[in-house]
């Protein structure tokens, strides 16, 4: 065999131990790493996804929601009554941003949808700040917006017909 090879299997070993190594440590942590987040339609659970529906019913009943987009994009539209914390900042911004809200209260953290993690990242650090009912909105600033339900600010464009190819 070549050194190539033998250098190719070494490598493969490594990572293939690696792996199994890390998934045994996670699976015996007593609060290990979820694997996938769950859409829910209920109000139980922390850091759960949610559908449009369920946002609005949980705006409705006086949830708070948590804008994590940038400071422009905020100020251009977002959710009416909506706390703005981008996810950038989060560490140093969330005690003023939150200052009087309850730890009990449901707060449902949104972005802009799709391929947007910013709303993931500010849900997972205030689950371990001690916030007991996290929520994250999957649709986002453009679903929202695209329901016609309650906004400050413009609307979100419209997405695309098509895409230019490249």
């Amino acid at each position: 065999m070549s050194r190539t090879g033998r250098i190719l299997i070494s490598a493969a070993i490594i990572v293939g131990a690696s792996a199994l190594w890390a998934l045994a440590f996670n699976a015996w942590r007593p609060k290990g790493v979820a694997w996938v987040r769950e859409t829910v339609s209920d109000q139980s659970g922390v850091g759960k996804m949610l559908t449009l529906p369920r946002a609005k019913q949980l705006f409705d009943t006086g949830a708070l929601f948590v804008d994590t987009r940038t400071d422009d994009e905020f100020a251009a539209g977002h959710i009416r009554g909506a706390l703005h914390l981008y996810y950038a900042h989060v560490e140093a911004e969330w005690q003023r941003a939150l200052a009087n809200v309850d730890f009990d209260q449901p707060i449902v953290c949104y972005c802009s949808g799709g391929g947007c993690n910013s709303s993931l990242i500010v849900a997972d650090f205030l689950e371990r700040q001690g916030f007991g009912k996290v929520y994250v909105f999957e649709g986002g600033w453009p679903a929202w917006s695209a329901a016609g339900y309650p906004l400050q600010g413009l609307p979100a464009p419209p997405p695309p017909l098509y895409r230019e190819a490249q």
